[in-house]
């Protein structure tokens, strides 16, 4: 009789414990009816979504700054119509504001203002001098521009991008020509800084440098008996 009742309390928890597992694994709350989508997640940074948001963002920013290029050439060309200069001009600034390269732009604002062809051709040169490494003429030229455009944004950037190049040019030269001055290479220094002189003349640091490097080329009178001797023994 206990054997039986055994093995009754065995079959019984068998049965739970089948049940159980079961009910895990037909539990509706773990069950997929179909492949996942992954769903777009939110950048905290751009305020869009990590996979497109930035993307579409960028593209509706361009659709504006056309749409607005597009109305302030508008406007400016019934300024002109109307014989409004200075407005048209105004609104021909703005508009190169949006877009720098703008050749239609440019071309009506020379016309409505033709002191502005002098801003043109001024940037232009700072560019071509950028080019060429000529950092002293950029800087002028940017100068030049800011004479007919105050304040102008462009022609400000320009110029101290023009202004870091030159320093970076200059204290390479002086630096270069220190060293030569260090290694008794006075040919070397002396040319090191005239090129630091191109860049600022008379310049302080440029200037001692190159004093000191002439100076160590110049023979030593003190030497110059024994050299006279020397010659005389050659011709002999």
């Amino acid at each position: 009789m206990r054997r039986l009742c055994l093995v009754s309390l065995f079959v019984a928890l068998l049965v739970v414990g089948c049940t159980k597992k079961t009910k895990e694994k037909t539990d509706p709350r773990q069950v997929t009816t179909g492949p996942t989508t992954k769903t777009s997640e939110p950048d905290k940074k751009t305020g869009g979504t990590r996979d497109g948001g930035t993307k579409a963002g960028n593209a509706n920013k361009e659709k504006d700054r056309e749409r607005a290029l597009k109305g302030l050439m508008e406007q400016a060309k019934k300024a002109r119509s109307a014989n409004r200069k200075d407005d048209a001009a105004k609104l021909y600034r703005q508009a190169l504001e949006l877009d720098p390269d703008n050749k239609e732009a440019q071309r009506l604002l020379i016309q409505v203002d033709p002191t502005e062809e002098n801003y043109q051709l001024a940037m232009s040169a700072g560019q071509d001098a950028l080019k060429k490494g000529n950092y002293r003429g950029a800087v002028n030229s940017y100068n030049a521009a800011l004479q007919v455009r105050k304040d102008d944004r462009k022609a400000l950037a320009q110029r101290k991008r023009a202004r870091k190049l030159l320093d970076d040019a200059y204290q390479k030269w002086v630096k270069q020509g220190n060293s030569a001055l260090a290694g008794k290479k006075f040919k070397e220094a002396r040319t090191a800084f005239d090129e630091a002189l191109k860049l600022k003349a008379d310049d302080e640091a440029a200037t001692k440098g190159k004093v000191a490097a002439e100076a160590g080329l110049k023979p030593d009178p003190k030497e110059a008996p024994t050299r006279r001797r020397l010659r005389a023994v050659r011709r002999r």
